[in-house]
């Protein structure tokens, strides 16, 4: 995790986005967790559906595609 650090610290402008598998809601792996905690901004996607998380609060969940969405949705009864 020394390597995730240093980056971190010498690109403090940049915009980093980090993609990991899950265990459940939650990040899988020591580098997944770090990256969790450190990130302003979570975006959960879960059957073609996003839900972005913020130190700030919530918001709506938006559709990556509507049609796979509403049938994966509807499906699963969620």
């Amino acid at each position: 995790m020394p390597a995730y650090k240093e980056m971190l610290q010498r690109f403090p402008d940049k915009l980093f986005i980090f993609t990991s598998h899950a265990k459940g809601k939650d990040p899988k792996g020591a580098l997944a967790e770090a990256a969790w905690f450190d990130a302003n901004v979570k975006v959960w996607v879960e059957g073609y559906r996003a839900f972005p998380k913020s130190r700030y609060g919530g918001g709506d969940y938006f559709d990556i595609w509507a049609e796979q969405a509403q049938i994966y949705w509807t499906q699963n009864n969620k």
